[in-house]
């Protein structure tokens, strides 16, 4: 089961921002985020660090203002951060207000900037489709996608998730959506041009409908930390992972295939923590 909820208080003044506070929890995680108007900016802070946003800023929550047709960010009130916006006219149409009918503009507002909208373009790129204005796009959250496919608005949807899930597990049920292979030139060139995309395969049977192997793309999660953790946190960490690796394995289905070497992250990469590297040099995984 899937717990939410959501408290947010926000003050504005002659249009502009000057406080927020929320509170978050998700699915068991407790999420705080507290905002101010200052000199440089608004000032946010929220389990990722502060941070100032422009004075001008929305947020998630502002859905009631037409000015988030305009803005191409907002400040994330769940989780903190800065989110981005995209905005798309769909129709007019007359709405009722106070008994009287009022001619009303439909728009579809969706998240700009997501990991699979990144996946998106680079394969558009490879196989030299491109977009070529703004106005025919429509974008949708993961969920929304869903509910566009089902109700025959688009023919096709772009997902990146770990595999099972509940939105794949959806579209499969829900309207009999079939899963399609990922493979060709363009792919073969995409895996070798971006390390952090690899090869993979949707196991046939996984999901209703779709009795076959599927060959996709997966990419590589890295789990990052601050220089300014102590080293014996950072240790520990590792060390409760790899060596109770069966039991992480059999957390979710996508952990059941990972390998102890293919954990080991590059510094070619990014730096590893000291922490972190002290453990594999000690289990022999680094030289």
């Amino acid at each position: 089961m899937f717990a939410f909820s959501h408290r947010s208080e926000e003050t504005w003044r002659d249009g502009q921002l000057m406080s927020l506070r929320s509170e978050t929890v998700e699915h068991g995680e407790n999420l705080h985020v507290e905002g101010a108007a200052t000199p440089d900016g608004f000032r946010v802070v929220s389990r990722g660090g502060p941070f100032i946003a422009s004075a001008a800023t929305l947020t998630s929550n502002s859905l009631w203002t037409p000015a988030v047709l305009e803005q191409e960010t907002a400040v994330d009130a769940q989780h903190g951060g800065i989110i981005g916006v995209s905005a798309r006219k769909f129709a007019d149409e007359d709405i009722v207000i106070g008994g009287r009918p009022v001619r009303a503009t439909r728009f579809g507002i969706g998240k700009s900037g997501a990991g699979y909208t990144y996946t998106r373009d680079v394969l558009l790129e490879l196989y030299g489709w491109m977009i070529p204005s703004a106005e025919r796009v429509l974008e949708f959250g993961p969920a929304d996608q869903n509910e566009a496919l089902c109700n025959n608005k688009v023919d096709a949807i772009i997902f990146e998730a770990g595999h099972p899930n509940g939105l794949t597990q959806e579209a499969t049920t829900g309207c009999r959506a079939r899963l399609v292979r990922v493979t060709g030139p363009p792919v073969d060139r995409l895996l070798a041009t971006h390390s952090d995309y690899i090869a993979s395969v949707i196991p046939g049977g996984m999901y209703a409908g779709n009795p076959d192997d599927v060959p996709t793309i997966s990419t590589l999660a890295v789990l990052v930390t601050s220089s300014a953790q102590p080293d014996e946190l950072a240790y520990g960490v590792v060390k409760a992972v790899f060596e109770n690796l069966a039991d992480f394995r059999r957390l979710h289905p996508a952990l059941a295939t990972l390998d102890i070497k293919a954990m080991v992250p590059s510094e070619a990469v990014m730096p590893i923590h000291p922490g972190a590297l002290k453990y594999y040099r000690e289990a022999a995984l680094v030289h």
